[in-house]
């Protein structure tokens, strides 16, 4: 048993620097927490990747505590993990109407047999592990009371137990649940952090107490993730923030028919960064794009996030979430490297998410000669696919092909509301 507290402000009494050092090798990791926020895992999201494809176990249990969740924080967890819900993962939300879900208990067994805990004051928020001051008693197998160690796991692995079996203070975290959460204003729909009546907060302005001292070997943290505003649809050119992409009256993108030899090596595992070619003709898609030079070459570029579904399973939406993606128009650098090519890449982790809705849903997956319809919003800052493999959507993009090529603009009012 060891007793950490950050106000030493060293990095070995910090849950980041527990964390750190047991989850390259975990084949089970497990918490319940107050309050969550994504940041306090996403340094980890290899580590927890690794775990859940090598047949590891998952189980995240947290808090809906005063409006604290926002719903991307929740989007991309379920992101990281919900290729393994429910046979090897599970997110469970906790709450009450008339007091907080508030415990802060952590458990990770290794390859080699042994387990660890550790119960203290740390939520599962960047600031929680690595920033504030916060106490904790860490546990360890080989020297400390195993009965103990179950108690902190079966606490944690309770509530998804209770999820599962249909309880009214624990329901399981999925797509269909944060929506229902965020039109509720249960949770918010973009990050917040703004006082609450009652609750301790950050000082933010001027004050006789000073500032913490950051945690040596605790990485900065990264922007928190905002969900898009999304425009009423069918409305011309597509309007957020006040900003457009440049269309012709009411178009909001294009429809392209997919390519046997490229558009779908996503979805048959061929080699290779899966791309949607887009049509490369300067005078067509390229001017209504802001694309940037990028890169030794200065390839123009322009990075957005994707969002994708299958038509026949629309509210089962996949997203690129934190991951780089972008639309590169390949072969106009400085020097010309290559044929003339623009391509709108879509991460394997879109793909394999679209696959995993095809199978649950019993669905076939998009192939050639099929169409993807693609949306672009917050002035190319975010593409909408919908993989369309079925009437009557099917003939109404066929329709809107232009002669003799394979993509057309696609009109609102065609597909369903996201």
């Amino acid at each position: 048993m060891r007793y950490v507290d950050s106000a030493t402000r060293a990095l070995a009494d910090t849950i980041h620097d527990w964390l750190a050092n047991l989850l390259p090798s975990a084949t089970a990791f497990a918490c319940q927490s107050g309050y969550y926020r994504f940041d306090a895992i996403d340094n980890f999201a290899s580590s927890i990747a690794k775990l859940l494809s090598s047949g590891g176990r998952f189980d995240l249990v947290i808090g809906a505590n005063e409006e604290r969740l926002s719903a991307p924080d929740l989007e991309s967890t379920l992101e990281l993990i919900s290729l393994y819900i429910p046979t090897t993962a599970s997110f469970t939300l906790v709450g009450a109407s008339n007091g907080l879900f508030h415990p802060k208990t952590f458990y990770i067994e290794l390859a080699n047999g042994s387990r660890h805990a550790a119960v203290g004051s740390a939520n599962l928020t960047g600031p929680g592990i690595g920033h504030n001051v916060e106490a904790c008693i860490l546990l360890d197998s080989s020297v400390d009371d195993s009965a103990t160690i179950d108690a902190a796991r079966d606490a944690i692995i309770s509530w998804r137990e209770k999820a599962t079996a249909g309880a009214n203070d624990a329901r399981a975290v999925t797509p269909e649940y944060i929506r229902e959460l965020t039109a509720e204003r249960i949770i918010e729909p973009i990050p917040v952090e703004r006082p609450r009546t009652g609750t301790p907060t950050t000082k933010t302005g001027r004050s006789s107490f000073p500032a913490l001292k950051r945690i040596a070997g605790i990485p900065a943290p990264r922007p928190r993730r905002a969900a898009p505003t999304v425009a009423s649809p069918g409305a011309p050119g597509v309007t957020l923030r006040g900003a457009t992409v440049s269309f012709p009256p009411g178009v909001v993108g294009i429809v392209k028919r997919l390519s046997a030899s490229t558009d779908v090596k996503g979805f048959t595992a061929a080699p290779g960064t899966p791309y949607i070619a887009l049509p490369p003709n300067p005078s067509e898609l390229v001017p209504r794009l802001p694309l940037k030079p990028y890169g030794r070459n200065q390839e123009p570029r322009l990075d957005l996030v994707i969002q994708a579904r299958l038509l026949e399973a629309p509210k089962d939406v996949v997203t690129s979430g934190k991951d780089t993606t972008n639309i590169t128009y390949v072969g106009m650098g400085q020097p010309q490297k290559s044929k003339m090519d623009l391509r709108l890449n879509v991460q394997h982790t879109v793909m394999n998410g679209l696959k995993y809705v095809a199978s649950q849903r019993g669905l076939a997956v998009p192939k050639g000669g099929e169409f993807v319809a693609i949306e672009f919003l917050e002035n190319g800052g975010l593409a909408r696919l919908t993989f369309v493999t079925s009437q009557p959507v099917l003939g109404a993009l066929q329709a809107a092909l232009k002669p003799g090529r394979s993509w057309g603009w696609l009109s609102g009012g065609v597909l369903p509301i996201w």
